[in-house]
């Protein structure tokens, strides 16, 4: 279609001034540049891009810094989704092929791979996506596998004061990671705009609210403007995976609050019973729990994992290998009672196949069985507050192995962390 270079800028301007497009100054940043540079018979380059848009150094490399691609991904989709809704009838329609990095310009209804609408990420959709799957789950799928399902023995001791034995409310917290706000300061690109930009930044290091308020004093950063923590929840995959299961297995026991691991205060603490799924970054409140055994999460470049004090030895679980290969996760189990005598179980995880492996063996009665024996074995009895560490070998989420690396009874006298 020959188009002239002012109906090209019409339409530019038209998609800059959307509602897609309007609050991500970076997307309109980086459409202007492929826009113009094309419309200058230039094919953009993706280290010019890096330089000119990102202002990445002249020693960018594309092959350790994928900044480009995925931002480029990214606008192919946000420009999907504009010509699904605000331009959808729009008689001349801006595209990025897959493949390079030029724009082209097409009529309206032409058949191209990027005419597939998107599917997008929204935080607020994602946590009432998430509360509605809970939902379901209580709803449909309890009643449906009822017929199913082998009920929580009374002489049960795993589960007391979780699945029966106590009058008290039930707290389900998943574990979320702590994300927060930066804004990047006004400066102008190399054509001339001047954008305000907004990141969500996650820090592994920033795990509690105390973290953040000492990164926050110590901020010294000109480049952004540090805001404060998202108003909204990020839940990962490790905090919902085992959910569905979980919750079948307590049924008719139905947890009275679904709660973020952030939003556990003092008062949760004392007044209610908690079962908490996620990860050692994601306990906030709920650490304190980790003080009997001297238990330390550690994160590194090379690797994650936790050490427990036994005795006078200490013990380390290291993750091996990748998630994304196979790999060796270790899920910690810890079970205490509160200071109000309410009872505390913390399922906590590396990664999701350890996770997953937990739940699938709290939850089948063969398996609770032969846990509740080998603490008989040792104890004479299933102690009430103890902790189980399990092993797992598995692939991205699926645990192919799985045992019991380590069990131990908690002292009383452990509990005077209250």
């Amino acid at each position: 279609m020959k188009v002239s270079h002012d109906q090209c800028i019409q339409f530019l301007e038209k998609i800059e001034n959307s509602r897609e497009f309007r609050a991500s100054s970076a997307s309109r940043r980086l459409l202007n540049y492929l826009v113009k540079e094309s419309l200058a018979g230039r094919e953009p380059k993706e280290y010019d891009i890096a330089l000119d848009v990102y202002r990445k150094q002249k020693d960018f490399n594309p092959s350790q810094d994928s900044t480009v691609r995925v931002s480029v991904s990214n606008l192919r989709k946000k420009l999907n989704a504009y010509y699904h809704i605000e331009g959808a009838k729009d008689t001349l329609k801006i595209l990025l092929p897959l493949g390079n990095y030029s724009v082209q310009f097409i009529e309206a209804g032409e058949e191209t791979e990027t005419s597939r609408k998107p599917f997008r990420f929204q935080p607020i959709a994602y946590i009432g996506l998430m509360a509605v799957l809970v939902l379901l789950t209580i709803l449909f799928i309890l009643p449906f596998e009822k017929k199913n399902r082998i009920a929580v023995p009374s002489e049960q001791p795993l589960w007391e004061g979780i699945a029966y034995g106590s009058s008290r409310p039930l707290n389900l917290s998943l574990g979320n990671d702590l994300f927060f706000l930066l804004d990047l300061k006004t400066k102008p690109d190399s054509i001339g705009h001047i954008y305000e930009e907004e990141m969500i930044v996650r820090k592994h290091y920033i795990n509690t609210l105390e973290a953040f308020e000492n990164f926050q004093n110590s901020y010294s950063d000109d480049r952004y403007q540090l805001k404060t923590i998202t108003p909204y929840s990020f839940m990962p995959m490790i905090s919902i995976l085992g959910l569905p299961k979980l919750l079948n297995f307590l049924h008719p026991v139905t947890p009275s609050r679904l709660s973020s691991s952030i939003e556990i205060g003092a008062g949760d603490i004392l007044e209610s019973d908690i079962l908490f799924l996620g990860s050692f970054r994601n306990l906030y409140g709920l650490s304190q729990v980790l003080q009997p055994g001297a238990v330390r999460y550690f994160q590194k470049y090379e690797g994650s994992g936790f050490t427990l004090q036994s005795g006078d030895s200490t013990l380390s679980f290291f993750v091996e290998g990748l998630p994304q290969a196979k790999y060796v996760d270790y899920c910690l189990l810890r079970k205490v009672t509160g200071p109000e005598g309410n009872t505390i179980l913390l399922f906590i995880a590396v990664f999701e196949a350890a996770m997953k492996l937990a739940i699938e063996q709290m939850t089948e009665p063969e398996n609770l069985q032969e846990i509740s024996e080998l603490f008989i074995q040792r104890y004479g009895v299933v102690p009430k507050n103890y902790d189980i560490v399990f092993s797992a070998t598995g692939f991205e989420r699926t645990p192919f192995h799985g045992e019991i690396v380590y069990f131990s009874e908690i002292a009383d006298t452990a509990l005077g962390i209250w």
